[in-house]
């Protein structure tokens, strides 16, 4: 919120790779935490802002985990499991 409000509301075009939906995606998919209570703190933690447009690039699992291995893991990463086939 610190830069992302500002920058849209001097109307510039702000990017992010990750946002709500990555946070849902992880936390709910992932650690089948309950929707409703996810969004309520998305929201809380946003401050109400929602993006205008979301991309969700689709790779295979076996990309994903690649990448996993060649690049440091945060804490939330180590908690999920990357399994074959797996969709959020």
């Amino acid at each position: 919120g610190r830069v992302t409000r500002p920058a849209l509301e001097a109307s510039r075009v702000v990017l992010s790779d990750r946002f709500d939906l990555s946070t849902a995606a992880s936390q709910v998919g992932g650690r089948g935490l309950s929707g409703e209570r996810v969004r309520l703190f998305n929201e809380a933690a946003t401050g109400g802002l929602r993006p205008d447009l979301t991309l969700v690039l689709d790779v295979p699992p076996g990309v994903g985990a690649a990448r996993q291995v060649t690049s440091p893991l945060d804490c939330l990463s180590r908690a999920v499991d990357v399994s074959p086939g797996m969709a959020w």
